[in-house]
Parts: C-alpha cells; sequence; structure tokens
C-alpha cells in the first residue's frame, strides 16, 4: 500500500477521494473543496492500482493537529488502510513538532473507536450533538479524542 499527498493536479484521485467522502460521511461531501484547501489531504493506493481506496485530512492548528477526515473505502475496510493512513498523519505530525493528533469520531462507530485506542488515542470528552442527530446515530454525540506524538515517552 502506498500512502502519498493529494495533489491539486491529479482531478482523479480528488474524485474518487470525493466519492469515499459522500460513501462514508453522507452530510459532509459538499465541505470536502473547502477542507482539502486548508488541510494536507494524504490518499492510500494499493501499490498495484492507481485507484484511492481511503483517504486523510489534516489541518494545523498551533502546535496542534485535528484531523479533519479519515475514510476508508467500504469494500477495502479492516485490511490497515486506515492504520496506514493513521500513522502516516502521525509521522507528519512528529515531523511538523505538532505536540499531538486531535479529531472527533462518532460514539456510534465502533470500528473506528477501536482502530483509535489501539493506536494510543484517548478519549478527552463527550461532546452532544456534535454530528446532525440520524447521520450516525440517534443523538449525533462523538468523542473528542486525542493522542500525543511529540511529548517524552510517547510514541
Amino acid at each position: 500500500m502506498i500512502v502519498e499527498p493529494l495533489l491539486s493536479s491529479d482531478a482523479i484521485a480528488l474524485a474518487q477521494s470525493i466519492a469515499i467522502e459522500v460513501d462514508a460521511f453522507p452530510d459532509a461531501a459538499e465541505e470536502f473543496g473547502l477542507f482539502t484547501a486548508f488541510a494536507r489531504v494524504l490518499v492510500a493506493r494499493m501499490a498495484s492500482e492507481a485507484q484511492v481506496i481511503g483517504f486523510a485530512a489534516a489541518r494545523w492548528r498551533g502546535r496542534e493537529a485535528y484531523v479533519e477526515r479519515l475514510a476508508v473505502d467500504r469494500h477495502c475496510r479492516r485490511r490497515g488502510v486506515g492504520r496506514a493512513l493513521l500513522y502516516a498523519l502521525v509521522t507528519n505530525a512528529q515531523a511538523a513538532q505538532a505536540s499531538g493528533l486531535a479529531l472527533h469520531v462518532s460514539v456510534a462507530n465502533g470500528g473506528a473507536l477501536r482502530l483509535y485506542r489501539a493506536e494510543d488515542f484517548i478519549v478527552r470528552r463527550r461532546v452532544h450533538r456534535f454530528y446532525r442527530p440520524g447521520v450516525f446515530d440517534r443523538d449525533g454525540d462523538a468523542y473528542e479524542m486525542y493522542r500525543y506524538v511529540n511529548s517524552p515517552g510517547l510514541a
């Protein structure tokens, strides 16, 4: 698997990422162009194919990076794509001397929660109605999660 920056000149990869976005975040597709303009976007591809199978976008806020989106094509989930994208984000944050990575995830997204916890993210708080109710679950609640990346003794 290859994880690389999304180039603004790569219209096909951008379109493939938008398709993954629409499937993973049904309410947020209209924002894709906005956050790609201001965030660092990485795409994952199988080494033998040009097809984008996942993407991650993060925005730097001072010494903290915020993961705007991380999504994997539904046919490629549970194959390490999300973990590879997350690892690349952590590596980028470390190189940029960020103190950590923050993100929000639906309390109903068990797969993502398992991944983030396995990668040393901790829950900082529960945010009520972070998402529009009914998009991911009845209430729209999310966990705000955080991982330290440049503190002594932390990976």
